[in-house]
């Protein structure tokens, strides 16, 4: 009798590897209602908080740490992950901008942008004004 061998992609295991972890993750801490995309947001912000001063942090490096692959955290969100570590990366800039007296530029180095030159162009995407408009308006 001949044995057969049965392969399975790794991407598969990894996506599975994610999963089981994150429904761990979730008997042990969490409400059994929480949906899987609180649980899986609740995880990305986790990371992207302990990782923000970095601007080398990508999505190859979410994607590493969450164990889980790309296409299961981008049909979850809805978005491409470049497009949710952005938008943290704004939504810490801003709320950095209303509550602190830091520089711009000491803001855009702990959101991960580096030069605050890089923070400028989405921000204005974002909220269509410069970050130092965005502080003035929401600190009066």
């Amino acid at each position: 009798m001949k044995k057969r061998i049965i392969l399975i992609p790794l991407a598969f295991l990894t996506g599975i590897a994610g999963i089981m972890k994150l429904i761990w993750d979730s008997l042990s801490d969490t409400p059994q209602s929480k949906q899987p995309y609180d649980l899986l947001q609740n995880r990305v912000q986790s990371i992207l908080k302990r990782k923000s001063d970095n601007k080398n942090f990508g999505a190859a490096d979410l994607l590493d740490e969450l164990e889980i692959s790309r296409d299961i955290v981008e049909s979850t969100f809805g978005e491409p992950i470049e497009n949710v570590i952005l938008n943290y990366r704004l939504e810490l800039a801003e709320k950095l901008l209303r509550t602190t007296d830091d520089t711009i530029s000491c803001i855009s180095e702990t959101v991960g942008f580096g030069e605050s030159s890089a923070l400028y162009r989405p921000f204005k995407e974002k909220n269509g004004m410069e970050p130092s408009q965005y502080r003035e308006k929401f600190r009066s």
